[in-house]
């Protein structure tokens, strides 16, 4: 089975099936593609999270290594995490203060390509007939399936997840996702399977404290666009 980044995982399980739209608002959506990079890097070796006695970097900061990534905007997300914590790699790519969408673009160009491979569907629309809006439908279910599956098994289930599961699984309960997609099971049982896979032994240390600084950062980002958000009203 084709092994597709964590943020297209992430990304599929985000969207309604039948709409194509985001089943969280928009600043949560963003912080958690972000995150998801982040990860995804880590996950493949590009980032690592320094640690106490790194004689060039303070503990506790995402630093680049020689491996080389090819997606531009990852390379870019590899760049602006070098040598920061990762809450503020979280909050430069995509914070509400982020001068620049990277987030957002790293989602559309996310969810061309799961269109591209068939995955998904692109449709245009409007909304009130004025502004465009573009929703991404399911159109092949066999790939969501498979990753709802392992999450699936994992949250209700107890299955032991992987790697790439278990940090997946993190992410989602960053953004409280999985009530959402287990609408049927008992939400608290749901939030706390969902907090001890955050919190678990699931993976190299290195990665898992990495995925739950990340997790860290992006609640610290939505709480930092609600202080805003309230500050403005």
């Amino acid at each position: 089975m084709t092994r597709r980044p964590l943020t297209a995982e992430f990304l599929l399980l985000a969207l309604g099936d039948e709409d194509g739209r985001p089943r969280i608002d928009s600043t949560k959506l963003k912080a958690a593609v972000a995150g998801a990079a982040i990860v995804d890097l880590a996950l493949d070796g590009a980032l690592r999270l320094s640690e106490p006695g790194d004689p060039e970097h303070k503990p506790g900061r995402l630093v680049r290594t020689t491996r080389h990534v090819a997606d531009p905007l990852l390379a870019e997300v590899a760049r602006l995490s070098h040598d920061r914590k990762p809450k503020d790699a979280v909050g430069r790519i995509g914070g509400v203060s982020a001068w620049k969408d990277r987030a957002g673009s790293l989602k559309d160009a996310v969810l061309s390509d799961l269109a591209a491979q068939g995955v998904l569907s692109r449709e245009q629309g409007k909304v009130l007939g004025l502004f465009p809006r573009t929703s991404w439908p399911l159109a092949d279910p066999a790939v969501e399936r498979e990753v709802l599956g392992r999450v699936r098994a994992t949250v209700v289930g107890g299955v032991e997840p992987d790697e790439r599961t278990g940090a997946l699984v993190a992410l989602l309960h960053s953004v409280d996702l999985l009530p959402k997609l287990f609408p049927d099971e008992p939400k608290r049982e749901v939030r706390a399977r969902g907090k001890a896979v955050a919190d678990g032994d699931w993976g190299a240390e290195a990665v898992r404290k990495a995925v739950q600084d990340v997790q860290t950062a992006i609640t610290a980002s939505i709480v930092a666009s609600t202080v805003v958000a309230s500050g403005g009203s």
